[in-house]
């Protein structure tokens, strides 16, 4: 039983958005484990091993557990795989567009320097003009 979990907005730092949209159904998970035996599965959920038993052969279980255990599962790794290299792709992006950013405006202020030093309103010493470096 695939069931349909429609993903949230990001709000306030959430990252419900990343929710899997289809859940497999009981048994395809654990399979996608190794068929772990009901007492393996259920102390991991916290679970009693009779309860895992019962789930396991109804093939269905609440989407709570179904969640859980699809985080372990490969879809799941490479769910948490894929977000990680996209923020470390664009964490890189943005580094390399500030160090752009920062060599445009020291080349700004370079250019400005070299105009003449005219004094500010807001110089340390009244009438004291700083020389720009050459």
């Amino acid at each position: 039983m695939r069931e349909h979990l429609s993903p949230a907005r990001h709000e306030r730092g959430m990252s419900l958005h990343h929710m899997p949209r289809y859940l497999p159904a009981l048994s395809v998970l654990l399979e996608d484990l190794g068929q772990p035996a009901p007492r393996q599965w259920a102390r991991a959920l916290g679970i009693s091993e009779r309860t895992a038993a019962r789930w396991q052969a109804a093939d269905d279980a609440p989407v709570m557990a179904r969640l859980a255990l699809f985080w372990v599962t490969r879809w799941g790794w490479s769910a948490v795989e894929c977000e990680a290299r996209f923020a470390v792709t664009t964490a890189h992006a943005l580094c390399d567009s500030y160090r752009r950013e920062i060599a445009a405006l020291q080349a700004q202020v370079t250019r400005l320097q070299r105009l003449g030093g005219f004094g500010s309103a807001n110089d340390p010493v009244a009438g004291y003009i700083a020389c720009a470096a050459p």
